[in-house]
């Protein structure tokens, strides 16, 4: 999803945005612009915190650092794309048994209680349709390679689900039900997808349903799962999917997937937009600008919807390495962003980085003898 694995995919797509000169997304010329204080009452700021740093002393000196800096959200990995879970889940056992083989937590209530009493918000981030773990033990519900009828494999070597299979829709919303009534604010689906391949890809599970209504009709079955609890739903989706009219070779469709969640959070990272896009020649040196277009574009396909989710974006929180002339993000690079969601009215966002090391994006952060007072074992189960 967020790695620069998608990023040749996005240029072809972000060319035929181009060439196509879609009236609705017409340039603008910014100027200056006044800064715009955010509601720090009711915005939520969040970071991202990765399953290995979920739990113990290593998300101890995250929560610090969040309370020290007014972040007031957690998106916690409780399902990666590995396949693994981090707590002794049931629907995991019934499933895929291997998933919980290191899981570190046991009293899942216990834990959410301990942060909520802190005065986080709290997101399940849950994998969807990438689960390495459940694809290569199940062939019948994995996304195989055309010809060899073998798991197929992404570029970071992970294996797919089939999203067809019905029987790892069970295993997901029985996992969503147990996160639902464990004091989880919101459940947060990601890679709600299908993978970004122009290989021969083969589906066992394939009915005449398109992608786009799959993944609609996924979210469909999940708000009605969790309809007896009071768990919010959002989704992750490419940032570009806003400017794509109908079904995008993902399955990605904002027109179908909006209507069906409470947030929708488009990855407008910098660094994953082309040469090129909206006049910029290298986007990722241009987060203010990038993220300005961005959002604008995003803001005005979501209100064409009558019953459009609540926009909150994911922003970008580390320095593109990958490529030539990357621009280094720190404390700065990360203002400009949230300064140019402020001005269009989007005051809520959420902190991407894929090993949640954040010290270089905070005004605070804690000293040595700090991180000795505060490495307690407060968040192990």
């Amino acid at each position: 999803m967020r790695s620069h694995n998608v990023t040749k995919f996005l240029k072809l797509f972000c060319t035929i945005i181009t060439i196509a000169h879609l009236p609705l997304y017409a340039r603008k010329d910014f100027g200056e612009n006044n800064d715009v204080s955010l509601n720090v009452d009711s915005d939520l700021r969040a970071l991202y915190v990765n399953l290995y740093k979920s739990y113990g002393p290593r998300l101890q000196k995250i929560v610090q650092l969040a309370l020290d800096n007014d972040f007031n959200g957690l998106v916690l990995d409780f399902k990666n794309e590995y396949g693994e879970v981090l707590y002794n889940s049931k629907a995991a056992a019934k499933f895929s048994p291997k998933s919980i083989k290191n899981a570190p937590l046991d009293n899942l209530k216990d834990f959410t209680r301990k942060l909520k009493e802190k005065g986080f918000y709290l997101i399940a981030r849950v994998l969807v349709f990438k689960d390495n773990l459940y694809a290569r033990q199940n062939l019948d519900c994995a996304t195989l390679r055309g010809k060899e009828r073998k798991n197929y494999f992404a570029k970071d070597k992970m294996a797919w689900v089939d999203p067809y299979c019905q029987k790892y829709w069970e295993y997901l919303l029985d996992f969503s039900k147990e996160l639902a009534v464990s004091g989880i604010d919101e459940i947060q689906y990601d890679y709600i997808r299908f993978p970004d391949s122009s290989a021969d890809l083969f589906y066992p599970n394939k009915s005449r349903v398109t992608k786009s209504d799959l993944i609609r009709n996924f979210l469909k079955k999940a708000r009605s799962h969790l309809s007896d609890t009071n768990v919010l739903i959002s989704a992750d989706v490419f940032g570009l999917v806003a400017s794509f009219k109908g079904e995008m070779s993902i399955g990605q469709d904002w027109d179908k997937i909006s209507p069906l969640v409470d947030y929708i959070s488009p990855m407008i990272y910098p660094s994953h937009y082309p040469r090129g896009f909206r006049g910029l020649k290298v986007p990722d040196n241009f987060p203010y600008e990038t993220i300005k277009h961005a959002i604008r574009e995003i803001n005005q396909r979501n209100m064409m919807l009558d019953t459009g989710a609540k926009v909150r974006p994911w922003v970008q929180g580390f320095s593109a390495t990958w490529f030539k002339n990357h621009k280094k993000y720190k404390a700065k690079e990360l203002q400009e962003q949230i300064k140019a969601l402020a001005e269009e009215g989007v005051t809520s966002y959420m902190i991407w980085n894929s090993a949640s090391r954040y010290q270089q994006f905070v005004i605070k952060s804690l000293s040595d003898e700090d991180k000795k007072k505060k490495s307690s074992n407060e968040f192990n189960d």
